[in-house]
């Protein structure tokens, strides 16, 4: 779970049929996983990250538009917390 702002910015193509998509986050991340080795325990831990994509869209008609958009997700966690479930 990320608790940030987000920034994004679509730049249109001379035709304004196509565009570049951008997009920037910064903030503080939470992470919570259930985990079983021999009992069950969930892991949890927080720390500040960023979140970075970058996109594209193709018009395919006037009102409709197909595109991809890949993130990179970084953070480092230093330390979290263990409990049995």
């Amino acid at each position: 779970m990320v608790q940030a702002p987000a920034f994004s910015k679509r730049s249109l193509n001379a035709k304004k049929r196509n565009a570049w998509i951008t997009g920037f986050s910064i903030g503080y991340m939470k992470q919570a996983k259930d985990k079983v080795i021999v009992d069950q325990y969930k892991l949890t831990g927080g720390t500040f990250g960023m979140i970075i994509d970058l996109g594209y869209n193709i018009g395919l008609s006037e009102n409709l538009s197909m595109g991809f958009q890949p993130g990179f997700i970084s953070w480092f966690l230093t330390q979290g917390d263990v409990n049995k479930a």
